[in-house]
């Protein structure tokens, strides 16, 4: 099954959790250095992260998604809030462009390394001098502590389809130091969080533009 399909009936079920933003509150300055600047919100989903920041008081939010069924949720729920639907692994829309933040919760770890790389290069691209990157994307405890049994096939090194259809990379800080170093990284380290009960484990951090 396509993932766009797949993520579009995931998006038809998932409801709104607003824990799931608590940690973009630790990168708070660094919003509020760029407050008057666009920021977008990469991977949306329906929308958690941009809802947050437009209770923050952030008015220049564009949440992106490749699902039309986010992205209408969206256009529905949190009508204020701008949105955009875009393959992110493609070219990004002309217009998104010296960007201040580009926030990307757990959604930069689904491609092949070759797509990877090319995503981290538009994202730079599209950030103006001095603007941030902030991320989070599953780390390789994710793998060996919730994930390997759930493992359909090995697609590449670290790159796996599930058996839910889904593919997902996992990284350590190495590998995502790698891919980001065309940026100045801020900050990058391994976290975990509560889900459902269950933890779950990141590598999270930010990277500027310079």
């Amino acid at each position: 099954m396509e993932q766009k399909i797949i993520w579009d009936n995931r998006y038809s079920s998932i409801k709104h959790n607003s824990q799931s933003s608590e940690w973009v509150e630790k990168y708070r300055e660094y919003f509020r250095e760029k407050k008057e600047r666009t920021i977008i919100d990469l991977g949306c989903g329906k929308g958690d992260n941009s809802y947050h920041l437009t209770e923050a008081g952030y008015s220049n939010i564009i949440a992106c998604d490749f699902s039309p069924v986010a992205i209408e949720y969206i256009n529905k729920t949190y009508p204020t809030i701008e949105t955009r639907c875009f393959d992110m692994i493609n070219e990004f829309p002309g217009d998104i462009k010296n960007v201040g933040v580009v926030l990307a919760s757990l959604s930069t770890h689904y491609f092949s390394m070759n797509d990877t790389v090319k995503l981290y290069r538009n994202i730079y691209d599209i950030l103006e001098p001095t603007g941030y990157f902030i991320f989070r994307v599953n780390g390789k405890k994710e793998f060996e502590n919730n994930d390997k049994n759930n493992i359909h096939s090995v697609i590449e090194n670290d790159y796996y389809l599930l058996n839910d259809g889904t593919t997902k990379r996992y990284f350590d800080i190495d590998s995502i130091s790698a891919l980001l170093k065309s940026f100045l990284i801020v900050d990058v380290h391994e976290t975990d969080s509560k889900y459902h009960g269950q933890t779950k484990y990141y590598i999270e951090g930010i990277a500027q533009k310079v």
